[in-house]
């Protein structure tokens, strides 16, 4: 169980032994009380009982709740009617044991972020794009045309970092793009002595992998939200008026709402597949 699960069973758990207590109270010591007594404890209760149903999902409430919740609140708003206390405390009475059983909740299954990215990464084609430009500066370091030996260190360490970031991480795909954009803008000086065929195929081929790797990054946040945000849920919190429309729409990638919530997201290979 991971650290997030730990935290929410812990608190579940909490306060599931408030409504266990409460009850226990209500069974023990309710006929000795008056209707107001009763009512008092009945309206605890039911705050008990909303506590613990504000933090499970539809699928995870037990079957019980929902009527601890009717009854107790009828009760407690309606103290002096006696047939509503002889309703609550049997109902009580007929379900006291189901109460007390463990609240079972499926463990949440960890995001593979790493391997969302790995997948969308390859599906736009980057390690092939990155063996292109070893390719290509190899073929501008076989020309033997740059006389700076610093220059030359530097042709020779984008190549070898390109090999051996052409499958890496999203942080590594970012420094390798970076330090590419920067030996471009060093060797653009030797573009005459290079040639024009070697310079544009290099030049080229960055310009693509470029362009590519922003398709990634924009496809590859599409794909983490989608696992993580409940589009329906998300809709009615902005039906809420909690926050601003503009603002919220502003950091969701386009289409976000109105995609399924079917606990997976496509990626750009699975829709060509398709």
């Amino acid at each position: 169980m991971n650290q997030s699960n730990e935290q929410f069973r812990r608190t579940l758990d909490e306060r599931h032994s408030v409504v266990k207590k409460l009850a226990l109270e209500l069974v023990t010591n309710g006929p000795a009380l008056t209707l107001e007594q009763n009512g008092e404890k009945a309206n605890e209760f039911c705050e008990a009982c909303n506590h613990m149903d504000a933090i499970l999902s539809k699928s995870d409430k037990p079957a019980w709740l929902a009527q601890a919740l009717q009854k107790s609140q009828q009760f407690a708003a309606n103290r002096r009617r006696s047939e509503l206390a002889g309703q609550f405390f049997a109902w009580l009475n007929q379900n006291f044991s189901q109460m007390h059983k463990t609240i079972v909740i499926p463990e949440t299954e960890a995001v593979d972020f790493d391997k969302d990215y790995s997948d969308v990464r390859d599906s736009f084609g980057i390690p092939k794009l990155f063996d292109k430009l070893v390719d290509a500066l190899g073929r501008i370091i076989a020309l033997d045309v740059v006389d700076s030996s610093a220059v030359k260190d530097a042709l020779q360490k984008l190549k070898a970092v390109l090999a051996s970031n052409r499958s890496g991480s999203q942080g590594a795909i970012f420094a390798t793009m970076n330090y590419v954009e920067l030996v471009r803008k060093i060797i653009s000086g030797y573009a005459k002595k290079i040639g024009g065929p070697a310079f544009e195929a290099f030049d080229e081929t960055y310009t693509e992998a470029k362009q590519k790797v922003e398709e990634v990054n924009l496809e590859y946040r599409r794909i983490s939200l989608e696992r993580l945000v409940d589009g329906q849920a998300l809709k009615r919190f902005i039906a809420s008026g909690v926050v601003e429309t503009e603002d919220l729409l502003g950091a969701l990638p386009a289409g976000l709402l109105d995609a399924p919530t079917n606990g997976g997201a496509e990626t750009a290979k699975d829709k060509e597949a398709q």
